[in-house]
């Protein structure tokens, strides 16, 4: 490479970072579009609607909660038999927001206690996958250790952004779901069950 190569590429390397610690990273991050800006609306007025001391008329929350339980083996005294055990390892919720008749979702969002505490929250539009986040925080503390919502548009994620983490692997599983297919079977029960 020549003399007049290398001060060309350098100028052009100077010329690049400047840009980016100069600049507000307009030029180079694309701003939200009008489709991820409405689906935050949406998603912000959902929940400003869930989180009234009254739910409006027009809304009913179902419920569903209980133990999550794994089976476990003993083995008998004279070791002839095993004999069962439910072994309790915490609890769930999931709770549904929809419409009095029962035929539109908004919002699902389910909670595990197991080891840590578990948040998924699921979003529709005209029973349409829109949105969903994922958090899973502390026991008894509230600090969220992981976060990652993500925004769909025909079923295409469109939208991704999470926080950066050093879970352990055991908790990493708790969160490398699709969140896209796990809101998907969640909408699909939903349609079956009415």
């Amino acid at each position: 490479m020549t003399i007049t190569g290398i001060k060309i590429k350098n100028h052009l390397l100077l010329l690049l970072i400047f840009i980016l610690i100069g600049s507000d990273n307009k030029a180079i991050c694309q701003a939200d579009s009008v489709y991820i800006k409405n689906v935050r609306q949406y998603i912000a007025y959902i929940d400003s609607l869930t989180r009234l001391k009254k739910m409006p008329n027009n809304l009913a929350e179902t419920v569903a909660e209980g133990p999550v339980t794994v089976e476990e083996f003993l083995i008998s005294k004279d070791s002839r038999d095993t004999i069962p055990k439910r072994k309790i390892l915490g609890g769930f919720g999931k709770y549904t927001i929809q419409n009095r008749r029962g035929d539109t979702v908004y919002k699902i969002y389910y909670h595990d206690n197991i080891d840590m505490n578990l948040f998924e929250t699921y979003y529709f539009r005209n029973n349409n996958l829109i949105g969903a986040k994922i958090e899973l925080q502390d026991e008894g503390i509230g600090n969220t250790i992981f976060s990652k919502e993500e925004y769909y548009e025909k079923s295409r994620i469109v939208f991704s952004s999470s926080t950066k983490s050093n879970l352990s692997e055991r908790y990493q599983k708790r969160v490398e779901i699709s969140l896209l297919e796990t809101g998907a079977k969640f909408l699909t029960e939903f349609r079956k069950g009415n």
